[in-house]
């Protein structure tokens, strides 16, 4: 059944030997530019296999699932980050955590940074499955280039560095409350967590620190556009007051389709003004010249006849 539901769309779930239940999810099948999977709103049937799941999981008359989802990591990140699940009343209740990639990247765009290659040992209760705290090792590649040698070093811990108890959703949601001050020393750790130690420099103040918050507390793009059309007035300044400018960050892997045409377009039309004024500067060059230089046609006497 496992290879089965493998094969089926990269999904499965599996029991450890202490009975905790580890439901694993591709979320590659919701990318909304694979053209493979179009308009599909559940591809592989993978949220009606997850349901099934979930339902078998927990106990008769509970009304929600959060009593048996303990905690949700992501993988696929180049960036370091969490997220906080909140219920209807507003009470944090289930803690995301979003991995950065063994994989170093080093993106252009200006709201997609750079990453140092990372590992992430968690530290676990093996009966309830609920994540006490973890340890995020990086590999710092400019001294690995200059030395010619890998070397792991501990990037930070949460409790010890952040000063938080566990990395429960309640400590979690405290922890962003601590970001929401002004020059916060816990969100100047976390920006330069956000990029694996790759970027030490940079400074998120104002309108860049209000879109990082969002994003922690609304995972609903919805609920957190809102939450960004509130703190940042629109036509205000840029959302990195460093220089680098965006809107929403989720847009700029999307180009508009007449932004497309439009460019093309312009293509179109320097390629054929360069034309033109190449034609032209021909033309002046030929007639231009004397009238020694100028080809000419020897006529036999036969073309003369024709032609006379």
């Amino acid at each position: 059944m496992l290879s089965l539901m493998i094969a089926k769309g990269g999904f499965y779930s599996t029991t450890t030997k202490s009975g905790l239940q580890v439901i694993a999810l591709n979320t590659i099948l919701w990318y909304t530019q694979d053209k493979q999977i179009g308009n599909k709103t559940d591809p592989s049937g993978q949220f009606e296999w997850l349901t099934t799941q979930l339902k078998q999981a927990r106990d008769e008359g509970r009304k929600d699932y959060s009593d048996v989802i303990t905690s949700t990591m992501f993988g696929h990140e180049h960036t370091d980050g969490f997220r906080v699940v909140y219920s209807k009343q507003g009470k944090p209740i289930i803690p995301m955590f979003l991995a950065p990639a063994v994989t170093p990247w080093k993106s252009h765009r200006p709201t997609l940074r750079p990453n140092n290659p990372s590992v992430r040992l968690y530290h676990y209760n093996k009966t309830s499955g609920e994540i006490l705290d973890y340890f995020q090792y990086y590999l710092n590649m400019t001294a690995a280039n200059l030395a010619r040698k890998a070397h792991w070093l501990l990037e930070y811990q949460p409790t010890a560095n952040y000063g938080i108890n566990d990395v429960s959703a309640k400590s979690l949601d405290q922890l962003v409350k601590s970001f929401e001050t002004p020059s916060s020393e816990n969100f100047r750790k976390y920006y330069v967590y956000n990029s694996v130690s790759y970027d030490n420099v940079s400074k998120c103040e104002g309108f860049c620190k209000q879109y990082h918050i969002c994003s922690m507390l609304y995972v609903d793009y919805e609920d957190y556009k809102n939450c960004v059309d509130e703190r940042v007035p629109k036509g205000g300044a840029s959302a990195y007051d460093d220089g680098r400018h965006c809107r929403y960050w989720h847009r700029l892997h999307r180009v508009p389709l007449y932004k497309f045409v439009v460019v093309c377009l312009l293509a179109i039309l320097v390629c054929l003004l360069f034309f033109v004024i190449a034609l032209s500067c021909g033309m002046w060059r030929y007639t231009s010249r004397p009238t020694s230089q100028l080809p000419y046609i020897v006529l036999h006497a036969e073309d003369k006849q024709i032609m006379g």
